[in-house]
């Protein structure tokens, strides 16, 4: 299934996010105001302090989607952890956060694949879903 990419999501050789945060300025002047071309240096910006950084989608995600009805995933909310990497899976690993997010499902998608409810919705409920899982494979090996 390709949504809103070229290409399915194996076929990319990475997936980086470009994060740019910003203030939002404060201005006392006159938002009517109306400057000639002359002036264009002195129009206050309604933007400032920015940060950009480059992560890996892995280093920089969470446990949680990034709204409560949908699959987006979330990434982490502090600054620090953004601009250094430092998500919830960023000492887990790529294959982690891969194999979490490619079988995490929300409550209308697991409602719709019949499964009932959700197997896990955060990272400790994924990992008791993985040993109840471990503990079948297993049986399967008696």
């Amino acid at each position: 299934m390709k949504k809103n990419t070229d290409y399915p999501y194996g076929a990319y050789k990475c997936h980086l996010v470009l994060g740019i945060l910003y203030k939002q300025g404060v201005s006392t002047e006159d938002e009517l105001k109306v400057y000639s071309i002359n002036e264009l240096n002195a129009i206050k910006s309604v933007i400032e302090h920015f940060i950009f950084f480059v992560q890996p989608k892995w280093k920089i995600a969470c446990d949680r989607p990034g709204s409560g009805n949908t699959r987006n995933i979330g990434g982490v909310i502090e600054i620090d952890k953004l601009t250094k990497g430092e998500g919830t899976f960023a000492t887990l690993g790529e294959k982690v956060f891969d194999h979490y997010w490619m079988n995490f499902y929300n409550a209308a998608d697991a409602t719709k694949a019949g499964i009932g409810k959700p197997h896990y919705n955060n990272l400790e409920t994924y990992r008791e879903y993985l040993e109840k899982e471990h503990k079948i494979l297993n049986e399967l090996k008696k």
